[in-house]
């Protein structure tokens, strides 16, 4: 994290996934092989990686459902990354699909007017205008 806060992306993706290698080998901490890999995942995605964020991120869903629940938040913050990458990649019905699972989560964990659950809605809206399914981009945009 001291690497991210001096914008060192790099080295702290490489510090991680040497963190990761180590983690791999101790099943009793799956849940931080997947909060480690979720970052990992984020800092790619933060880094114009996208194609390579992916699989980190989906790794990171499945390590953390099966840790903590598939309602956790974390898990929806999860999604909520896969739907950006998805999106960027220019794939709008997986993001919208990405994007959904992470506004139920949210909304279990979270709460419907939690701002991270509002942003997942207008997330999903984005994904749906993309699409050209406007009537769905207007409903969650307008009524998150």
């Amino acid at each position: 994290m001291l690497y991210e806060t001096m914008n060192e992306f790099e080295t702290a993706i490489s510090l991680l996934k040497r963190a990761l290698a180590l983690l791999e080998k101790l099943p009793q901490e799956q849940h931080s092989e997947g909060s480690v890999s979720a970052r990992i995942g984020w800092l790619l995605l933060l880094t114009g990686k996208v194609k390579q964020a992916i699989p980190y991120l989906e790794s990171a869903a499945e390590r953390l459902k099966d840790s903590f629940g598939p309602k956790h938040f974390g898990v929806g913050y999860i999604y909520n990354n896969l739907g950006a990458a998805y999106l960027e990649l220019d794939r709008p019905q997986s993001a919208a699909q990405m994007f959904a699972v992470a506004k139920d989560i949210m909304e279990v964990s979270l709460g419907p007017h939690h701002a991270d659950t509002i942003e997942a809605c207008q997330n999903l809206s984005k994904a749906y205008g993309e699409m050209g399914r406007y009537v769905l981009f207007y409903w969650f945009h307008i009524i998150p």
